[in-house]
């Protein structure tokens, strides 16, 4: 396990998805929360720091070591923000769940969510910002760009592209 602590942006659903397998897959030690549209200090037993504005202070703080975002698809936009907002200034995290099958050649970048029980093969990249979620297969040589999200079990073929 590590002893980092994971900060994520928005305390919802997803972003209590992603504290849950980022303790429970012991990629994190401890999570905390910022979400702008919260007044709770504890969302599903984990801490929430304040709102987006406090991320840099709470940063300097040492009060997180990593970044993520946990906003889903019909926030793209924003997800796309805050991570170009953040991405200079503070590290993002990553999180391949264990039972993810991950091909050695392939990549995958900062700030991406791999859930439970998905295949990345040969050569495939998955680019920054990214969410792929339950069961999904990204074949050889295929390109997932930035600030994607990838609903249950989607199933992409070798040799393609998928844009922002």
């Amino acid at each position: 396990m590590s002893n980092k602590t994971l900060a994520i942006i928005g305390s919802g659903d997803l972003g209590q998805q992603m504290a849950h397998y980022a303790i429970s897959d012991n990629h994190y030690e401890k999570v905390v929360f910022f979400d702008d549209f919260t007044s709770e200090k504890e969302v599903n037993g984990f801490t929430v720091l304040g709102n987006s504005e406090a991320i840099i202070t709470e940063f300097g703080k040492k009060a997180f070591d990593e970044l993520l975002i946990g906003i889903g698809y019909k926030h793209l936009a924003i997800r796309k923000q805050l991570f170009e907002r953040f991405s200079t200034v503070i590290p993002f995290g990553k999180i391949i769940h264990s039972t993810s099958c991950v091909d050695a050649t392939a990549s995958i970048n900062e700030g991406c969510v791999i859930y439970p029980s998905c295949s990345i093969d040969a050569h495939a990249v998955i680019d920054a910002n990214t969410i792929l979620n339950i069961a999904c297969t990204v074949a050889h040589d295929t390109l997932v760009g930035k600030h994607c999200f990838l609903s249950p079990r989607v199933a992409l073929a070798g040799f393609i592209t998928i844009e922002e």
